[in-house]
């Protein structure tokens, strides 16, 4: 909302169960902005938030006025077609901004300490378990992105590679699944990916998409 008055911009829905909410809801949409003229969209369907680790990460957890729910248990399939809808939401508002879709951030359970890490293990063994694809390791990841890609490429979305498989070392102990040591080589990316711009003669900056 802090966009409103700051003239065209970047548009970027963050990593969470609030894009969910946001796709589902027109209600939703206008309270966050009722702007359709940025220029970027820069989002992710907060895959990880649909990624499983059962027993050990809960759906919801205790809260001051209730339970929170912090994922929601969903089957491959039923990512894919939340996604797709997503995108399709995404590309009718926002019909004139360059759309760059962010995959999913990959997932180091090597890093995972105690129920976590129990329930990782276990997972690795359940290849016949219909939430096998879903779980909250590499696997799930690797589910996620392959839809994610191929919503992009039906969407004409541009895809942006968070390009951390393997950056165990950047995701503290216990946690394994952000990067945040990695995100100013992210957003130097996305500003290469997306922006050219020119300089006028009074000064002002003029952004092309790309």
């Amino acid at each position: 909302a802090e966009a409103e008055a700051k003239g065209k911009g970047i548009c970027y829905h963050p990593h969470n169960n609030f894009v969910h909410t946001w796709c589902a809801s027109e209600a939703r949409r206008e309270k966050f902005s009722r702007r359709r003229d940025f220029d970027v969209v820069f989002w992710n369907y907060g895959g990880l938030h649909r990624l499983h680790l059962l027993p050990a990460r809960p759906i919801t957890v205790p809260g001051p006025r209730g339970p929170i729910q912090i994922g929601t248990l969903t089957t491959s399939q039923e990512y894919k077609e939340g996604l797709e809808t997503c995108a399709k939401v995404v590309s009718e508002r926002y019909p004139t901004a360059k759309i760059v879709y962010v995959l999913t951030n990959d997932v180091c359970s090597q890093n995972f300490a105690g129920p976590y890490a129990a329930a990782a293990r276990t997972w690795a063994t359940k290849q016949n378990d219909p939430m096998y694809d879903m779980q909250m390791t590499s696997v799930g990841v690797q589910t996620l992105r392959g839809h994610e890609r191929a919503t992009a490429r039906l969407m004409g979305h541009t895809v942006l590679d968070p390009q951390n498989d393997g950056l165990c070392a950047c995701t503290a102990k216990g946690d394994g699944r952000h990067y945040v040591d990695t995100d100013p080589r992210t957003l130097g990316r996305l500003a290469d990916l997306v922006v050219s711009y020119r300089l006028k003669p009074d000064g002002r900056i003029v952004f092309v998409n790309r």
